[in-house]
């Protein structure tokens, strides 16, 4: 896992520019950092070394010296396409470098090789030869990478938003035309971002930037929602067994020790099950006061697989200590309020010596896991039924049902379903929607409104608030999350199970098939009871612990675009118990946190030099471009 940056083009002090970048992508790669340069292009690399400790540096050269590459990620099948690109007449030097296996398999398959990767990746390769910057996401989105272009003729590129405005490469101005997705969606809908003139490479793409004709050309290497033609089989839950085994043998390969993130829910016991036998991993769990605790369930799972379980006890006086820290990493920002207990908990794993640790991420999305699918598909039944009874009941019972009774299109609003229509229109200036010009009407004509449901979340709520959260709360302490649930081979055997493997409206159950299968793992009163996650108390943390943040910003109303008149009764309610309002104060608080500390004030990164890597000999480059290392510390 590590930071990569760069700037194609005449962009004046380009190095200066790249170590400013750098310097705010330290948290991502502290163990050193690289770079190189040509007259038209400045890439750099921080590292945080995880495989291939002493030969995987980076910027790295192909064999021929004809493509530089800096890399974010792991891919896990890379001793497959080493094979292979030996088979093909290729030429390796690394012992087990993965990202050799990217810059080589470019020049066996070009940029197909991006096809051939299972894993989870960003990455930049510059090509000598045609002058051409390719840019590669992976298919679900697990890596972040963002990109904008300053001037003409002129593309710049960084792992995280800050690196680009906090270096002066672009302008840290703000964009109000995302807020209508963000108190839906909990984030800005992918690929646009807060920030003006910084858009995000979406999952599943790669991008080109031609130098010479001064053009940007994007498409989509692989359909990574499509669902395929067997989809609506009946599980086979040794096939997914075995598609899960799979992705957590691979995803423990690495050169330092492999750790767990574990809740005791359904997705990390499995994960915790499945990798016991296989290596030497300690858990680790965070632990709040009340009812919402989990440590009693996320032990009750480690004492019976056997192995070593740590707890964070996180209080609020933690969560109020971390938000200043937490507005620096959550700089394309995600309301989601678990990221501080995660953030927390990533601390204490570093603390252990962990830079690496397994996450159940994505098995919600994959699976069914959100109770937001059952609300849904009772809005269809109720409607299908009778639009008489709809009608009825729309001024009754959960403000997200009732919205959908009440609507004319029934269209799924997606999981975190921040605020409904008429707060947003109460809230927001403009409260106009921006269109979605996606291809999953289609699917639900085809396959029904499950499945359409669950691909918009996997489009839309995975890549932009559930992994970027987990990525910016572990990158902050250096620790590298892996996902298996996302692997591969997982999405494939997710894609092919039926509507009752998945969700089932009568009896209510959520992920029966993901169940059936920790039962046989775990004890099973863990498994089958009610779904929590990493449940906060923000509502009390508004009214209580952050009143007075909370009170001094209502005051001040910096954030254009917003109807502070309404946020301000909305806190009064929240005062007086109506709790329906605490996602959506959540969502303006962490924005209120993010636009002054991104907006509002001039940015300066957390460290001040970066350390050179251990790698300090020139590339292997030929040709009229020459390769340069320049001391970091300089």
């Amino acid at each position: 896992m590590c930071g990569i940056s760069g700037i194609v083009g005449q962009f004046p002090r380009a190095f200066d520019a790249l170590r400013t970048m750098g310097r705010y992508l330290h948290h991502r790669g502290p163990d050193g950092w690289g770079e190189w340069g040509d007259d038209d292009v400045v890439l750099g690399h921080n590292r945080l070394a995880i495989l291939d400790l002493l030969g995987g540096a980076q910027p790295m050269a192909c064999a021929a010296g004809r493509h530089v590459i800096v890399f974010n990620g792991e891919i896990y099948n890379f001793r497959e396409l080493r094979h292979d690109i030996v088979a093909a007449g290729g030429l390796l030097r690394t012992d087990h470098s993965d990202t050799e296996a990217i810059v080589e398999g470019y020049r066996v398959w070009g940029r197909n090789v991006v096809e051939r990767l299972n894993g989870m990746f960003a990455f930049a390769l510059w090509s000598l030869d045609t002058r051409r910057l390719l840019l590669a996401r992976d298919r679900v989105g697990i890596k972040p990478l963002y990109y904008g272009r300053p001037a003409a003729g002129i593309f710049a590129f960084a792992s995280e938003p800050k690196a680009l405005v906090g270096s002066g490469v672009i302008a840290p101005e703000f964009e109000p035309a995302v807020l209508h997705d963000y108190f839906l969606w909990r984030a800005a809908r992918q690929p646009r971002t807060m920030f003006r003139g910084v858009s995000s490479l979406e999952p599943g793409c790669t991008l080109e930037f031609d130098l010479a004709a001064d053009t940007v050309s994007t498409r989509s290497f692989v359909t990574a929602h499509a669902v395929t033609a067997s989809a609506g089989r009946h599980a086979d839950l040794d096939s997914m067994r075995h598609a899960i085994d799979s992705a957590v043998a691979t995803h423990l390969v690495a050169d330092v020790e492999v750790g767990v993130f574990l809740s005791g829910g359904v997705d990390s016991s499995i994960i915790a099950a499945t990798a016991a036998p296989l290596a030497r991993v300690r858990a680790f769990t965070v632990s709040i006061a009340g009812d919402l605790d989990e440590l009693p369930y996320a032990r009750k799972v480690a004492d019976h697989v056997g192995i070593e379980l740590h707890s964070r006890r996180v209080s609020p006086q933690d969560m109020l200590g971390a938000l200043d820290a937490w507005a620096y990493f959550n700089d394309d920002p995600v309301a989601d309020p678990s990221a501080l207990a995660l953030m927390l908990l990533a601390g204490d794993a570093r603390s252990h010596g962990l830079k690496v640790m397994l996450s159940g991420e994505g098995a919600d999305e994959l699976f069914g896991g959100y109770r937001a699918y059952l609300r849904f598909l009772a809005a269809r039944s109720i409607t299908a039924r009778s639009a008489r009874l709809g009608t009825a009941l729309a001024g009754h019972g959960d403000p997200a049902l009732r919205e959908y009774l009440a609507s004319a299109t029934l269209r799924y609003q997606g999981t975190a379903h921040v605020t409904t229509d008429a707060m947003r229109r109460k809230l927001l200036l403009d409260a106009r929607a921006p269109e979605l010009n996606d291809d999953l009407a289609a699917t639900e004509a085809a396959w029904g409104p499950l499945r359409s449901a669950m691909l918009r979340d996997q489009r839309y709520r995975l890549p932009a608030d559930v992994l970027m959260r987990t990525d910016r709360a572990t990158m902050a302490h250096s620790i590298e999350a892996r996902v298996p649930m996302l692997a591969n081979e997982v999405l494939a055997e997710s894609m092919r199970l039926s509507d009752a493997d998945l969700c089932r409206l009568l009896p209510p159950a959520n992920k029966p098939l993901l169940k059936r299968l920790a039962a046989t793992l775990v004890p099973p009163d863990v498994v089958y009871r009610r779904k929590r996650g990493f449940d906060l108390p923000v509502a009390q943390w508004l009214v209580a612990d952050f009143s007075e943040r909370v009170t001094a910003m209502l005051k001040e109303r910096v954030i254009p675009g917003l109807h502070y008149p309404t946020l301000i009764e909305w806190h009064a309610s929240l005062r007086a118990g109506e709790h329906r309002v605490a996602a959506a104060l959540w969502a303006w608080f962490v924005l209120e946190l993010w636009y002054r500390r991104w907006i509002r004030q001039p940015a300066t990164p957390r460290v001040t030099c970066l350390a050179p890597s251990q790698q300090t000999e020139s590339l292997p480059v030929t040709g009229p471009a020459e390769s340069r290392w320049r001391d970091a510390t300089a």
